[in-house]
């Protein structure tokens, strides 16, 4: 067998020295590459893509609404040409809302001129507009009627609840469409008291306010 032979110093020093210098070489080449990779702020935003946040809201369109479809419209436009055309000059005439007619005539009457109503103080709603008793001495000043029955005629009913209204807002100042048409239906002593908190509002106050919105949105689309 033979003996193992020593592994002379200078070599042992040469083999040290050259790991020493292969491992600096390695780290270094390693750094330099790392130099050159992208940092984060300097990747492109079009190059990430983002899942959505599960919370993350996305806009809703409106259902549309169809106007066409209502009663309000329907009654209304069931009316002949002379008689639409009727409303629409009274309310110009009278320079008050011509939504506020439509609304007022289709709640109270569904445009039905002949309509009556005897209410529990004994008092009688007359016509399309459904005008009461005590505004007879107003509507003769101010469209020339002799009696209350004359407002069972289509044209003059309209004219009559167009003259109120023309009263309220002009003569008595009440210029808020919303009072306007709380004077109009309980009366200006029925205003002051829903105002000053005695009195509520009549049913028909919301249900008119309905149908305005949607005779505005029908006849603006």
């Amino acid at each position: 067998m033979k003996k193992k032979q020593k592994m002379p110093l200078e070599a042992v020093v040469a083999i040290t020295i050259g790991i020493i210098f292969s491992t600096l070489f390695a780290v270094t080449a390693i750094g330099d590459d790392q130099g050159e990779m992208e940092k984060p702020s300097d990747i492109k935003a079009d190059a990430v893509t983002v899942a959505p946040s599960a919370t993350e809201s996305y806009p809703v369109e409106e259902p549309t609404i169809n106007f066409a479809d209502t009663e309000e419209v329907s009654i209304y436009l069931s009316l002949s040409k002379e008689k639409r055309a009727m409303v629409e000059r009274c309310a110009a005439a009278a320079d008050v809302d011509v939504n506020m007619v439509r609304a007022i005539c289709f709640q109270e009457s569904r445009f039905q001129p002949t309509l009556t109503h005897t209410n529990s103080n004994g008092t009688v709603d007359w016509g399309v507009g459904q005008c009461n008793d005590s505004t007879f001495e107003t509507l003769h000043a101010r469209i020339g009627i002799n009696n209350m029955q004359e407002l069972l005629d289509f044209e003059t009913g309209i004219r009559a609840c167009c003259a109120l209204l023309q009263y309220y807002k002009t003569d008595l100042g009440i210029g808020n469409p919303n009072d306007l048409l709380l004077a109009y239906q309980q009366g200006y002593t029925g205003l002051q008291n829903v105002k000053n908190g005695s009195a509520e509002p009549w049913a028909a106050y919301e249900k008119t306010l309905g149908s305005m919105a949607i005779y505005a949105g029908y006849f603006s689309a």
